[in-house]
């Protein structure tokens, strides 16, 4: 028995959410209010590290500061 495929789906949508990661965590924005959130040291293409708020998706599942992002329609995402 494997995870659901839309077990972390509530924290794919955040409106805060960059990244979920394979080991069921997610990378957010600075504005993500979320008291559970870490800063882990990321490189970037440039060689430098910076801290990124990375949070649990399970945590994030049940966040009070849930606000989900908009929806792009298939035409507007074709044109990007």
């Amino acid at each position: 028995m494997g995870r659901k495929k839309d077990e972390y789906l509530r924290a794919k949508t955040c409106k805060h959410s960059i990244k979920l990661t394979r080991l069921g965590g997610l990378f957010v924005r600075e504005s993500c209010e979320n008291k559970e959130t870490l800063m882990l040291p990321v490189q970037q293409v440039t060689g430098k590290t910076v801290r990124r708020k990375y949070i649990a998706a399970k945590r994030c599942n049940t966040c009070p500061h849930y606000i989900r992002e908009k929806r792009v329609s298939n035409a507007r995402k074709s044109m990007r």
